[in-house]
């Protein structure tokens, strides 16, 4: 998220999802707020978890072969704090956001 803090807006703030090429695996990807009752959605608000799946179907240019993106954006509907855990078949990573 480059350090800046996620807005709160019905829109959604874009994000790029993206797999090294020395993961091949599928990916969860699912969100919540952590420090009080809040939402986090996907994809324009209309999903609450993503699947990152093997082939995306999305080809970048300038972008090196095998490294896969998925385009997305994640809204939030309280200033607070958030976190999105990435569960892959070989790990699980969190990342916590602040919302403005």
């Amino acid at each position: 998220m480059g350090g800046r803090p996620l807005e709160v807006t019905g829109l959604g703030n874009k994000v790029l999802f993206v797999a090294a090429p020395e993961y091949r695996g599928v990916a969860l990807i699912r969100g919540q707020r952590v420090d009080g009752p809040g939402t986090m959605r996907f994809n324009n608000g209309q999903a609450s978890e993503l699947r990152f799946p093997v082939n995306t179907g999305v080809i970048s240019g300038h972008t090196s072969l095998g490294w896969r993106d998925m385009p997305s954006t994640i809204a939030v509907d309280k200033p607070g704090c958030y976190a999105y855990q990435i569960d892959g078949v070989t790990f699980t990573t969190v990342v916590m956001v602040e919302a403005k």
